[in-house]
Order: structure tokens, then C-alpha cells, then sequence
């Protein structure tokens, strides 16, 4: 059945439970690996831990957590290691 004035919201990641983004950096990885290889994934993967690093420390708040915890899991492997978990 179709409604056209259906809508949808969400509530501070209440249908995520706060792993979209780390699911966005998967995402970014998972694409290069499979398109460009994955030394590129790799090297990608070191620069986006490198500049989440920095954006934990400028933002505050729930913005700068999102970063500090992307950083996290982007340090906890290598390229490769993250794409299988």
C-alpha cells in the first residue's frame, strides 16, 4: 500500500543507536577497497583517522564524540582487519 503523506523521523540516532557514522567510514573503506584496491583503502584510512583525530579535539560536544569514537574504531585495525569485522 502506498501513502503519499507518509513520514519518517529520527530521534538523535534512535534507529541507529549511534553507529551510522561509523557505518559511513566502513562504507568509505569497503568502496575503495573494492574499486581502487586496498593499499588506497589503507592509506585513506590513515589520512580520515588523522583528521577525525583533529576534529575530536576542535569540536565539542556530541559532534566531537562522534569523531573521537570514529577515530577509535579507525585505530583499532588496519583497512583490511575493519572490512571484516
Amino acid at each position: 500500500m502506498f501513502f503519499p503523506g507518509a513520514g519518517c523521523m529520527h530521534v538523535r540516532g534512535a534507529a541507529h543507536g549511534g553507529r551510522l557514522y561509523r557505518e559511513n567510514l566502513r562504507g568509505h573503506l569497503l568502496f575503495l577497497s573494492k574499486h581502487r584496491g586496498p593499499k588506497v583503502a589503507e592509506r585513506a584510512r590513515r589520512l580520515l583517522l588523522a583528521a577525525l583525530r583533529i576534529r575530536g579535539v576542535v569540536f565539542r560536544g556530541e559532534r566531537g564524540r562522534t569523531y573521537r569514537e570514529g577515530a577509535a574504531w579507525l585505530a583499532s585495525g588496519d583497512a583490511a582487519t575493519l572490512l571484516r569485522r
